[in-house]
């Protein structure tokens, strides 16, 4: 079960979500000493889980991407990084982790602060001493931060074009069960905020469907072209349709469910 995300969060991420945009390719500008005490606060205080955590490191990181089809997808130019890790054994901490880390963008990116998820080409050994792992520990995913000229250049294009980033699956698509043009306008905003969310080679691999007035996320398939989960890529999805129900006057909470369900939003009884 996840306790209610802090109620200042909500508004600003929710407004955050059609601004994200994956971004690679940095200017090199050191962060301001207010986006260091802004990353360093909101890696501090938003802890919706025990055994996670989310670490700012305040240096580039040029060793720790590797990237993907040649120079297209390598990491140029960041003055810092965030990494998120999870203790080996916690159950659904693949979940845990996209909700976790997709809250800590929001908060960058509505801050002026450029990021792009990256679960599956990067270096753990390179990260694993700046954020002292422990043996009980995995880092499961890491985001470049810093700042970025208005528009994407040619090697960011290319990588957009390469992962089709624009094209985002239908309302019908990622519903199953009752028609969601009948479902509450809470939960038709959640769907819509569902489609802006970032995932593995912009699979978008989730489902939601109705149970009663609660709303259950799962998963389209467990295995996939790629070796990232896609439940952490559900639990990018989760936050982003808690924001949205929340934003417009729905509460609940998450509770967890067992494969391929990810987890259900039980609705607060008003």
């Amino acid at each position: 079960m996840i306790g209610p995300l802090p109620e200042k969060m909500v508004s600003r991420c929710y407004e955050a979500i059609k601004i994200r945009k994956s971004r690679r390719n940095f200017n090199g500008k050191a962060l301001d000493k207010k986006d260091i005490a802004l990353m360093e606060e909101v890696c501090e205080t938003f802890q919706p889980f025990e055994g996670l955590r989310a670490v700012f490191v305040n240096g580039p990181p040029d060793d720790v991407f590797t990237g993907v089809a040649g120079s297209y997808g390598k990491v140029k130019g960041a003055p810092a990084y965030l990494a998120f890790a999870s203790k080996i054994d916690l159950p659904d901490n693949d979940a845990k982790i996209g909700y976790l880390g997709e809250g800590i963008i929001l908060e960058a990116t509505a801050a002026g602060l450029s990021t792009c998820w990256v679960a599956g080409f990067f270096c753990p050994a390179m990260v694993k001493d700046q954020i002292n792992l422990q043996e009980e520990e995995k880092i499961f995913a890491v985001t470049p931060l810093g700042y970025t000229d208005k528009g994407l250049n040619f090697e960011e294009k290319a990588m957009s074009f390469l992962v089709n980033s624009k094209k985002r699956k239908s309302l019908k698509e990622i519903t199953s069960g009752s028609d969601y043009k009948k479902w509450p306008t809470a939960a038709q905003q959640g769907l819509e905020a569902l489609q802006w969310a970032p995932s593995a080679v912009n699979r978008q691999p989730w489902k939601v469907r109705r149970e009663g007035d609660d709303f259950v996320i799962s998963t389209d398939a467990l295995q996939g072209v790629s070796n990232i989960s896609k439940r952490l890529d559900c639990g990018i999805a989760m936050l982003h349709f808690e924001l949205a129900l929340r934003h417009h006057g729905q509460e609940g909470q998450w509770h967890f469910l067992e494969d391929p369900d990810v987890a259900k939003w039980s609705v607060k009884p008003s």
